[in-house]
């Protein structure tokens, strides 16, 4: 697909017309793509892999991510985004992995943002969560422990307090 068929060029907002594309795999890194991501976006129903790292998107993530009920890799790291995560971010992500058991989402990568608040509790399911370099504050939900089989979980350089998890020293791979 043609980019003058999305009607976008780099270095410029990523169209609303993105909703219409029928793929399960998106990745527009790398593209100097300014602005918020549209609302459209949730309309990409079939999408697995959804890649954003690397542009200059800003403002807050929208709350599309009921609609990903495949979803299996999340990569909005390295932009401008700021305020709080949607709610529909980790809850839905949650209530898809029971709808959807034989898909378990892999990856949710954040980090490098300016988001804010509370760390939510991740799927049960996940293996690489990277939300580090924001200003995420609270503590560690004690969820984190119901994690099964995490490979990274990076956490580090946010505004986290209290005290950590004792089931965060039983993994390999934590970096807080």
């Amino acid at each position: 697909m043609d980019w003058d068929d999305l009607g976008a060029s780099f270095s410029e907002e990523l169209p609303d017309s993105i909703g219409n594309l029928e793929m399960e795999e998106l990745d527009l890194s790398f593209c100097d793509f300014t602005g918020s991501i549209p609302s459209s976006l949730g309309s990409l129903t079939k999408i697995t892999f959804l890649h954003l790292k690397f542009n200059n998107f800003e403002g807050q993530i929208p709350d599309v991510f009921g609609n990903f009920k495949k979803l299996i890799k999340l990569d909005f790291s390295f932009n401008n985004f700021h305020g709080l995560l949607p709610s529909s971010a980790f809850n839905n992500l949650l209530t898809n992995e029971e709808q959807f058991p034989r898909k378990t989402f892999q990856t949710i990568d954040l980090r490098s943002n300016s988001l804010q608040g509370p760390l939510p509790t991740p799927p049960q399911t996940i293996h690489h969560l990277f939300i580090s370099e924001n200003e995420l504050t609270v503590e560690i939900p004690s969820g984190f422990c119901n994690i099964t089989f995490p490979q990274v979980l990076n956490l580090s350089k946010n505004n986290l307090s209290g005290i950590i998890p004792k089931c965060l020293g039983n993994y390999d791979f934590v970096s807080v």
